[in-house]
């Protein structure tokens, strides 16, 4: 049995989404904040962080991509107003430096490798 203070609300289902995105995060998105929350995704440019990006894209966030060889946002999310891809190589400490002028994320999903 899971413990109730890891058990997250009841969203309905969306046959596309995993469940683990299915959380309170959208929800909270979702009743309207009044500033654009922001996630940083490494490992975005194809796979599981393409997908990822794309589902944050559809519930309203604005989302930053990372890549070692970073394709131009419009190849990857050609309508999207809210994504801008970035080269980041997680080796490098100039190249994760670089990535503070991005300014703040509210959520970070570290996804590459």
């Amino acid at each position: 049995m899971v413990p109730a203070t890891l058990m997250v609300p009841a969203v309905p289902a969306d046959p596309v989404v995993p469940a683990v995105l299915q959380t309170s995060v959208f929800m909270e998105r979702e009743k309207g904040s009044e500033r654009m929350k922001r996630v940083l995704i490494t490992g975005a440019s194809r796979g599981i962080g393409y997908s990822t990006a794309a589902i944050f894209l559809k519930h309203g966030y604005s989302v930053i991509g990372t890549s070692r060889n970073a394709p131009l946002h419009d190849e990857l999310f050609p309508d999207a107003d809210c994504f801008r891809m970035v080269s980041l190589d997680l080796t490098s400490a100039e190249s994760i430096e670089a990535l503070y002028e991005n300014g703040r994320c509210d959520i970070v999903i570290h996804n590459a490798g």
